[in-house]
Parts: C-alpha cells; structure tokens; sequence
C-alpha cells in the first residue's frame, strides 16, 4: 500500500488557544537585541527578549530552553495546561515561524480516514492505495495532535506509531520530523483547577514515548507585567510579532530562531558524538536516587533523559553565545562550574544556572504527568539535588565518595564499599556516621546494618572511635533488649528473651522463618530471633520476615567474606582499637556474634543482668 504524494497541501493555521505572555525583567540591565526593537509601553529597557517573546509568544521563559531542545532532539513533546494557556498557539507558531508543511489534528473529533486519506483499490487488483486531502499526514513535517487525552483509547493507539515510529500502519511518514501533542489535565489530576469532562490518563506506554511532559503555565502564574503583555498583545500572523511597529522584522525573527537552533544542533551532534561522563553520572544518579523513592523509570526514559539534558544545555550555550554579557537572575559570574569536571561545556556556565538548568529537563523529562503515577514534586528534586550534589559540587575524592556511597541503594554494596581497600578510615568514619543519620528512623536498615558490620570494624580498627561508638549504639540494642511489645489481644507484654516464644500477633510469622533455618546454623538462628525481636519491640511491622532474615544473612555473608579478603591480603588494622570500654567486648559478654566461622555450639540468648529479674517475673506474659 502505497500513499498518493502528488497532490498540493494546504497548511491551515488554527489558533484555538489564546496566547499567554510573559515579558519578566530582569535585576541587570542588559543590552537591547538588535532583532527585537520593544515598546517602551510593554516592556522595561532592561527586559532581555528571547526567542518565543520574539515571535510573540510570550509567558514561556522559564520552559523555552526545554521547548527550543525538542526542536533539536525531535523526540516527541507533549504540552499540558488548562484552557486558554497557548498550548496550541504556541506549536502552531513554531511550525510557521520554522515553515514546515503542517498538520494539526483535534485528536477528540477526528476520524482516522482523515489522517490517512480515503482507501481505494487499485484498479489492478495490486493492493489498495490512500487518496490524499490537504489534511492528511504523509506530506507532512511537523504534527499536533490536540486534546489527546479526549479520543477514545483505540484512537490513541493509532497515534501510538506516528508518536513513536513516525509509521502508519507500518508506512513510513518520510518527512515527518516534529511530533507533537496538547492536552488539558484529566479531570481528576492534581492541581487541575477546572474539572475537564471526557479527559482521561494517557496509557503509560504512550506517555513514555514523549520526551518533554511540559505543563504550562497559567494566567495566575504570570507577574504583573506578564499579565499586561497578554492585554496588549494579540498577533493574528507573525507579521504582527513583536512590536506593532515592526512587521517587517518577521524574516529576522525567522532568521534569529533558525540561527540559533543550527548553532544549539551543531553543539548538541559534537556532544553526541564524545558524550560527557559527568552527565551520564548524573542521569544515573537521579535516576537512582528515584528508584530508591519507589519510583521506575525505563531505559528508554534514561537515553531520553540523556538527551534532553544534552540538548537543553546545547540551547542555553548557544543562547549566552548570543549575549555573552547576559546571567540569568539568581546566579553569579563568580560562581562557575570547574571545565576540567565537566568537559561539555565550552563556556562556563554559573553554578546555579546549571542547577537550575538540570532541575528543569528532570522535572520535564518524566511521563507522570499524563498519567496516573504519582512523582512527588518535592521527590523529583530532592532527586536531582542529590544527583546535582554529587556529580558537580563535591570538593574532593573522600566527598564523591562518601556521596556515591550515601546514593548506593543495595545494603550490600554499601558494605562491600566500605571494606574495600581503597578508601581511608576517616572517608568511612564519615560516611557509616552519615549513613547512620539518613536511616535514622529506619530501624530495620539500621539493625541489619548493624548486626552485620559491627563486629568486622571493631576487630580491623577501620572506624574512628566517635564512628564505632556510633555503630555500637545501634549494634548493642539488638542483643539487650528493652521494651515493649503492644499485642492487640493481651495488651502490653514485656519480652523475655530467655524464651523464644512470643506472645504477639506477628511472632507466628517470624517464629515460622526462624524454623526454615538449618538446625546446625545455629549462630544464623540466634541473629534472626535477635532481630525480630529487636524490630518488634521498636514497634516495627514485619510484613515479610523471611525478606527480612534473608536481607541479613546476605549482609553478614558479605562482611564476613570482605573481611577474609583483608585478612588473606595480610591488611593490618588502620589504627589500635579505641581504648576505654570496648563496644565489641560489651556486647561479645551479652552473646553478640563475630566474624569468625559459625561453631556447633549453640548460643544463648541473653539480657542485661540488671533486667533478668524482673523478666523473669513476666515470663508467663511473654
């Protein structure tokens, strides 16, 4: 099946969104563009055109570089707003102010046949062709579909392979380039001030073949003199951007956006072609630290990720090209990023504006938007400020480590990095000091962290003394145990650890674990009835105790064998063991276990003496 080309295309232009406008000033005064004359009336001397305000489009500058970056990746955008925001106004314009031959579609009303033309059998009998109309796709170069969130999911499935492969039904659509959709927020989407009947989530699948989900912004997020600008200005055709007075500067303003996204695309192929360590690091790094919030992201939204981040800083360099004098607000020229850690950029970017930078493309770069997943804001740039951190502003090696280490999910790489032998005591003091902190309302990390390494640092001397004191005070509390346990059936009862029988409603379930573990496994045995008590006395629901046990045991595993590679390298401990009370001889006397091969011999669980008396007594209750 082949598509008729030989027929005349029209381009209509609609304009079914009203434009917003922005026209912010800034705090420096800035040198006026020679391509943009500005009335005096609309806007202050000191504001610095860009490139949308130059063609009217106006109240868009905080997302501009990510919008001017799709224009150079040519992944799929997707734009998201209340009613009236420009959504459509804004496409519309970028694809006449580009001259691409364009197709806007309201996904909501059309029929398929539109997009593909009318099919007719050849007169052969070969196969069946499609009779082109001015509005079908195969011609086309630029896409909007509008309002697809409004069509019908089998509809939307039809715009899956043109979103994604540039394809209808299998048929290559050659000279497609821009793919691009709009959408109001579906009815029940957070922070949607209007309720939007017939609006549904996107299919996560579709969602994640666009690269940018941009919301954009409202009539209430506008300031003062953007909220003037959209009252004087309404351009019906790009003759009319910019300043009335100056219709016939639409050719430079055309001219001005091509200059510059040849010169971003020139920088963004150079990037692609010797890619920058320190931007896969801090992809990876967000993207890790989002999974630590439980929250997935693709492989494809990591190469996506990549790019975005790629090709909006491309956009933003060729922009400070354009004015070299120009610093966004916010930042100083004093506080620069080191060229020697970040090679990709050739120009040196403020501290802050490169955060910045990045904090906007990974908040753009997620599909939760047009779906039902919910991405926290404050998650998301938590996320990238540990990233951010880590990548680009630690003052040394000891810094990035510790940073990498705080990063790492896996428990047991952690521990495999902390006895390695290439990091020095005090790196490692910091970071299990640190560690300890950001899990500090995490009892079960911490137990298993502590039961695991404790006994490893205090023989070896890796830990400072403030560090292993630390340690100890998590490690100690597994073995003496004092609390109490909360049972909805007999009230409160007071643990006794001389038995391994608990009356409380979650002890069946860890008691059915514990019966799992070998019998000659006996100091594996002792550890988890020690944990599980542990972690129940502090209250702690155990949803999963094999999980739990099993997370533990791999743990120790893993210490026991970095502390046999140390020792068959002949390593010698860093430093003499802390003098004063040692936390390692304390609780070795209360039964804790240590590094060395399990025995036969079957450990006893024991409490502090100064508590068996009284458990004793409330033993029938335990």
């Amino acid at each position: 099946m082949k598509p008729h080309t030989h027929i005349t295309q029209q381009v209509t232009q609609t304009t079914t969104d009203t434009q917003t406008v922005r026209a912010q000033s800034s705090s420096q005064p800035q040198a006026q563009s020679s391509l943009q004359p500005q009335s005096p009336s609309l806007l202050p001397s000191t504001h610095r055109i860009g490139v949308l305000e130059g063609l009217g489009l106006f109240g868009y500058e905080a997302i501009e570089p990510v919008i001017l970056a799709s224009l150079i990746t040519k992944d799929p955008l997707l734009l998201i707003g209340e009613a009236g925001t420009g959504k459509t106004f804004l496409l519309n314009r970028l694809s006449e102010a580009l001259g691409l031959n364009h197709r806007h579609y309201n996904a909501s009303q059309i029929s398929f046949d539109d997009l593909i033309g009318f099919p007719h059998p050849e007169s052969d009998g070969s196969g069946i062709r499609f009779l082109p109309t001015p509005a079908t796709i195969w011609e086309a170069e630029s896409v909007l579909v509008d309002e697809l969130n409004r069509c019908k999911p089998e509809t939307q499935n039809k715009f899956f392979s043109i979103i994604h492969e540039r394809r209808v039904h299998g048929i290559a659509i050659p000279e497609l380039r821009y793919r691009w959709a709009a959408m109001n927020p579906f009815s029940f989407m957070e922070g949607s001030g209007d309720m939007y009947e017939g609006t549904e989530p996107l299919d996560p699948a579709l969602a994640d073949r666009f690269a940018f989900l941009i919301h954009v912004p409202d009539w209430h997020d506008l300031t003062n003199e953007q909220q003037l600008a959209v009252m004087k200005h309404s351009p019906v055709n790009l003759q009319d951007c910019g300043d009335e007075r100056n219709a016939g500067e639409s050719s430079t303003l055309k001219k001005h956006l091509t200059d510059l996204l040849n010169r971003a695309t020139t920088t963004y192929n150079t990037w692609q072609q010797a890619p920058p360590e320190k931007l896969f690091e801090y992809v990876r790094l967000f993207v890790q630290m989002l999974g630590q919030a439980e929250l997935r992201v693709s492989p494809r939204r990591v190469q996506m990720l990549v790019r975005n981040v790629t090709a909006v800083l491309a956009i933003e360099t060729a922009m400070q090209a354009q004015d070299d004098s120009f610093v966004k607000p916010g930042s100083s020229p004093e506080e620069t990023v080191d060229h020697g850690s970040v090679s990709l950029l050739q120009q040196t970017l403020p501290t802050k504006q490169l955060r910045k930078i990045l904090s906007e493309t990974a908040k753009w770069s997620l599909p939760h938007r047009a779906t039902m997943d919910i991405f926290p804001e404050h998650t998301i740039l938590a996320a990238h400020a540990e990233a951010f951190h880590a990548t680009f502003e630690p003052a040394s090696s000891a810094d990035r480590w510790v940073s990498t280490f705080l990063i790492e999910p896996s428990l047991k790489r952690r521990i495999e990095m902390l006895f390695g032998p290439h990091t020095d005591r005090d790196t490692r003091s910091l970071a299990v000091t640190q560690l300890l902190h950001k899990h500090r309302d995490d009892h079960e990390t911490l137990a298993v962290f502590s039961i695991a390494t404790f006994p490893a640092f205090n023989e070896l001397g890796l830990l400072t003394e403030d560090a292993l004191g630390d340690l100890a005070a998590y490690a100690i509390p597994t073995l003496e145990i004092h609390g109490r346990v909360h049972s909805n059936v007999q009230g409160v009862n007071q643990f006794s650890t001389n038995s391994n029988t608990l009356n409380h409603p979650e002890w069946d379930r860890c008691q059915s674990v514990i019966d799992t573990i070998p019998e000659h496994e006996h100091d594996r045995r002792f550890r988890a009835i020690q944990i599980f008590k542990y972690l129940l006395a502090k209250g702690v629901h155990l949803p999963n105790p094999a999980q739990t046990e099993k997370h533990l045991q791999t743990c120790f595993q893993t210490a026991r064998t970095m502390v046999k590679q140390r020792m068959s390298l002949s390593y010698q401990p860093e430093t003499n063991p802390p003098k004063g009370t040692n936390p390692m001889e304390h609780a070795s006397a209360q039964g804790e276990t240590s590094t060395k091969p399990e025995t036969s011999t079957k450990p006893e669980t024991r409490t502090n003496p100064e508590t068996q008396k009284e458990e004793a007594n409330h033993a029938n209750h335990a």
